[in-house]
């Protein structure tokens, strides 16, 4: 009877004598998890109280990591919602979350911040489904039910995902326009100013324009919130302009960072990065082991990235060149080995990332290595 008094009752804050279960706010850094009732949460604040009793609590929302809602107060809707997306049944994911919203809006709490992760989701959905059309329609929704989402920033950077996925240039350029005039309408939106800008200096990357894209990422080289998106942009730009000892430094002063903070996309980045300058220097063995280094210990970490790309990719075209040094030393047996090598990474990078615009690069090469004798 509890269970189902919780599910007709759904979200509306019950006094801390009653309950046993709690929402639980997991916080970014070492803060250790704070158990509650999430009563508010927006992109500028989050509000709360404690099960341990007391008023009102507010903090700044960007300290905020995840929120696991008590799991006595979810709809159904919601559970099965997450286990569609599990399952990769996008569609039926989608489905179950409009219904979860529905469920919440007829609650005794319709504006529960619950119904900002439902909305989350579906965009998530949407662009695992490969539907550009759905990921805007899903992302304009969030934006205009609730401008001060908490997850305003995400609806915008899936939105650009969905655009640069489907190589559509006017989308991408709609997502920036929108994005920028939100934080224009809005003052509430001005701590995303940063967001809105690194986006731009993506599409300026995508574009061959690398000086605007790194005079962006080096305004925001102090600013710790951004420091991942800004390293792997200013590493990625620094690459594409040859600025090899700038390169050297940045990456230097990396790897010195990790040390303190583990963040496996920025080490897979750096050390990419160190294979392209002993690939600058002719050190073709020493790079191509930068490259195989950092795509078996830390591709699987990082997931379908553009720096697990990049390692994948530049693994092959270093094999080639590898294999291309041997064919001028008449070491055909060698020769022979590292173009296999090539050639395999070549098919699993056509696997892994069937859209990678490293192909005509790594194909090039390939067949260079392939005729020499």
């Amino acid at each position: 009877m509890k269970t189902f008094a919780a599910l007709l009752g759904i979200l509306i804050g019950i006094g801390a004598q009653d309950k046993d279960t709690w929402d639980k706010i997991v916080w970014k850094g070492n803060r250790p998890p704070t158990e509650g009732v999430v009563i508010s949460l927006n992109v500028k604040e989050i509000k709360y109280r404690l099960a341990t009793g007391g008023g009102e609590q507010v903090e700044p929302s960007k300290g905020v990591q995840d929120i696991v809602f008590d799991p006595e107060s979810l709809p159904y809707e919601f559970n099965a919602g997450k286990a569609a997306l599990q399952r990769n049944q996008f569609r039926e994911a989608v489905e179950q979350f409009e219904k979860a919203i529905d469920r919440i809006k007829r609650s005794n709490n319709p504006n529960h911040p619950l119904r900002d992760f439902c909305r989350k989701f579906i965009i998530e959905a949407q662009l695992a489904a490969g539907d550009t059309a759905g990921v805007v329609a899903a992302a304009r929704e969030l934006r205009k039910e609730k401008l001060d989402s908490f997850y305003v920033r995400d609806s915008f950077l899936l939105q650009y995902e969905a655009a640069k996925t489907k190589g559509d240039a006017k989308l991408l350029d709609e997502t920036m326009k929108e994005f920028e005039e939100a934080i224009q309408k809005d003052r509430r939106l001005s701590e995303l100013a940063a967001g809105a800008e690194l986006l731009r200096a993506d599409a300026n990357e995508m574009a061959g324009k690398f000086e605007p894209a790194l005079a962006t990422y080096s305004k925001y080289q102090a600013d710790r919130e951004v420091w991942e998106t800004v390293s792997l942009g200013t590493l990625r730009c620094l690459s594409a302009l040859n600025r090899i000892p700038d390169l050297k430094n940045k990456t230097d002063s990396l790897f010195n960072e990790l040390k303190r903070e583990e963040n496996p996309r920025v080490l897979l980045g750096a050390m990419t990065a160190r294979g392209d300058i002993r690939l600058s220097e002719g050190k073709v063995r020493e790079a191509l082991l930068d490259y195989l280094k950092g795509l078996l210990e830390l591709g699987p970490k990082v997931g379908d990235t553009p720096e697990h790309e990049a390692a994948m990719a530049k693994s092959a075209i270093a094999s080639a060149r590898y294999a291309l040094e041997f064919a001028k030393k008449d070491d055909k047996e060698n020769r022979d080995r590292y173009l296999g090598r090539a050639r395999e990474l070549k098919d699993e990078l056509k696997r892994t990332f069937p859209r990678t615009g490293w192909m005509t690069e790594v194909e090039k090469l390939i067949r260079e290595a392939g005729a020499a004798q």
